[in-house]
């Protein structure tokens, strides 16, 4: 929960809403639910892992202490891991979160309720940790990469720009929008039941159909054709001298994925 002081202006703006950043208290929350969601019983099964996938180390160099039985204890490999876990910077932390969302004894909605509690600018989605903080946003990223009979094109476009944004240290910004851009226009083909339509071609079909307003039409048309013009995002690199921003790709992927279920459920009507 903010404080009196965060909620009504009188502090300055947290840390962890800024990007690339992360307090010293979301570092240790985001430990602690990793360490409460691991039973001593999983350190071996957990480390293994983390020591050949994570950070590609000999399996046999792990620490550990022997038992009675000719077994090994790895506690002392978990108190290493922690140790890495403090050490790192924090996009390093975030992939370690990541690593134990994929495992499995760490769960999506727990770090959430963390990230959000703590004012954090980055959100889980799809077992990604992602700059989305409003939940509005998510939900309609959440929709727009499921994957589903009709929409699999549409689902699998959408999932490549989320990682290309979700990439902490080197994100893909252009293929966040062109990717964004591709999938709301498969969405588009499918509902105006052309295969060879482009987007622009499929809103027409759908604008005189009165199952799309025109307004709304012409919006969307507009962003299509800045990205199919000569400095739009569909060209190559050296043909653009133009610069975008993590917001920009943000921006594209939030309309788009909204836009998409959008006609999606116009789809079904």
């Amino acid at each position: 929960m903010r404080r009196f002081s965060e909620r009504n202006g009188y502090a300055d703006v947290p840390e962890e809403m800024c990007l690339e950043t992360m307090s010293d208290p979301l570092r240790n929350m985001l430990w602690n639910a990793i360490d409460t969601s691991v039973s001593w019983e999983k350190y071996d099964l957990i480390s293994q892992r983390m020591w050949h996938k994570f950070y590609k180390l000999p399996l046999d160099s792990r620490p550990s202490n022997p038992v009675w039985n000719g077994a090994s204890d790895y506690t002392p490999c978990w108190h290493e891991i922690r140790t890495r876990y403090f050490k790192a910077n924090w996009a390093q932390v975030y992939d370690h979160v990541e690593f134990f969302l994929q495992v499995g004894p760490l769960k999506a909605d727990f770090i959430n309720s963390i990230l959000a509690d703590e004012g954090a600018a980055y959100r889980v989605i799809d077992g990604q940790i992602c700059a989305i903080t409003s939940a509005a946003e998510i939900a309609a990223i959440e929709s727009a990469i499921k994957p589903r009979e009709k929409f699999q094109a549409t689902a699998e476009h959408f999932q490549t720009a989320l990682s290309h944004l979700s990439n902490r240290e080197n994100p893909d910004l252009r293929n966040v929008i062109k990717e964004s851009i591709t999938a709301l226009e498969a969405t588009a083909k499918v509902v105006a039941r052309k295969d060879n339509a482009t987007l622009g071609d499929a809103l027409a079909i759908l604008e005189k159909q009165g199952r799309v307003d025109a307004t709304l039409k012409k919006g969307f048309g507009a962003i299509y054709g800045w990205t199919n013009g000569p400095s739009g995002i569909r060209h190559a690199m050296s043909d653009s001298p133009q610069q975008i921003d993590r917001e920009d790709a943000k921006l594209y992927l939030i309309l788009c994925s909204a836009f998409s279920n959008y006609l999606e459920a116009v789809s079904i009507k």
